[in-house]
């Protein structure tokens, strides 16, 4: 028989759920213990005024309710953690979007300013947004989105709160900037090949001529981590990353090397032609940025030796592998163990060279712009079709 669901049968029966307007007493101390600044009240005076009544509302509740429920004990560990264990008003930032609005001078850019973002001084003619670090503020106005976003965001996104583990976090964002990396070039490649391709497919193009007949410009990624050795960034750059620069940049280190006589097989040999290789392919990245780039935060010298400093040190990853494998060799290491090592070794290795790279292609716009006119997953969820225009 069906019976009516009242909002008692609801938190007693299939729930637990708020049954007493102590329940909520936490909901309004916190924005009000944060709306006072830390220069008229400090945290352990916070924390003693606080805290108790927090902790006795929520005993209150509890017993009204017959138990606890996961909302309100959430609640108490919420509190005691920006209360108690962390101090909010001193230690933690909010990462927000600002404008530029200012007129560019010849000076250039200037690096924002940590702290209010009244303080914070542009000097781009452009209005797109960029990111800065807001700590507690002193305007009032801006004081109370600042609170509320504290207290809303259990999972701090889009805040610094000092703790390595969550402000970092560098092994996703160096995944997600690998593979906006390997898209951009992906698309470089492959875009431009849709007429040819078009063309091949009706006939009006020969064999020779049609890209998606000749080899692909990235080889198997998975053989990075299978061979033998302690290999992965050399396995990278030489089966798996597309060659288009790989003879220009390589060709005066084999000159050189010839000169000097040396071995074909010899190690002096190797770090030659991977010094000399990865030191011009780094000049090659940085003609990436222009004079003046649109939506940089520092200077274009910055950015590109940013850019050439991630060149620079993939002949270190080399050398670090080659000392290694030598060691591991010797100790007659399993192909098995080679995978996990190769892989986890490449993972190391990416946080340690990708963060610069990224931060060159932020100050760059990179990760504003789309690559494609036409983007199915922006017309759905933002209904904006033409990413061009």
């Amino acid at each position: 028989m069906a019976t009516a669901l009242t909002y008692d049968k609801l938190v007693n029966r299939i729930v637990p759920g708020p049954q007493s307007l102590s329940y909520f007493i936490p909901l309004v101390i916190l924005p009000i213990a944060f709306a006072i600044p830390p220069w008229v009240i400090s945290k352990q005076a916070l924390c003693a005024i606080t805290l108790p009544i927090i902790t006795a509302s929520l005993i209150h509740a509890w017993i009204v309710m017959g138990g606890i429920d996961v909302i309100s004990f959430d609640m108490l560990l919420h509190s005691y953690h920006l209360l108690l264990f962390n101090d909010p008003r001193r230690h933690f930032r909010r990462v927000v979007a600002t404008e530029r609005s200012e007129p560019a001078t010849a000076k250039g850019n200037q690096t924002p300013l940590l702290g209010n973002s009244a303080n914070i001084s542009v000097k781009d003619e452009s209005t797109t947004p960029r990111y800065v670090e807001q700590s507690y503020p002193s305007n009032w106005n801006e004081r109370l989105p600042w609170i509320g976003t504290l207290i809303i965001t259990m999972r701090f996104v889009d805040w610094k709160i000092g703790s390595p583990s969550h402000d970092s976090i560098r092994l996703l964002r160096s995944a997600i900037m690998a593979l906006q990396v390997w898209a951009t070039v992906g698309q470089q490649f492959q875009l431009p090949c849709t007429v040819p391709v078009a063309l091949h497919w009706a006939g009006y193009l020969p064999d020779a001529w049609s890209p998606h007949l000749w080899p692909t410009f990235f080889g198997s990624f998975r053989a990075m981590f299978t061979t033998s050795s302690l290999g992965a960034v050399r396995n990278f750059w030489g089966r798996y990353w597309h060659q288009t620069l790989r003879f220009y940049c390589s060709s005066p280190g084999v000159w050189l090397s010839d000169l000097l006589h040396l071995s074909r097989r010899s190690y002096a040999r190797y770090v030659l032609l991977a010094a000399t290789t990865f030191f011009l392919s780094g000049i090659v990245h940085i003609g990436l940025v222009p004079r003046d780039p649109m939506f940089a935060v520092e200077s274009a010298n910055q950015i590109r030796l940013r850019i050439a400093t991630f060149f620079w040190l993939q002949p270190v990853g080399f050398a670090i592998e080659m000392a290694a494998s030598i060691i591991l060799r010797r100790l007659g290491t399993p192909k098995s163990v080679y995978v996990m090592l190769n892989i986890l070794w490449f993972m190391a290795w990416c946080c340690f060279v990708l963060p610069p790279l990224g931060e060159a292609g932020r100050n760059l716009g990179y990760w504003r712009m789309w690559p494609v006119p036409l983007s199915l997953w922006r017309g759905l969820i933002h209904g904006k079709w033409l990413t061009w225009f």
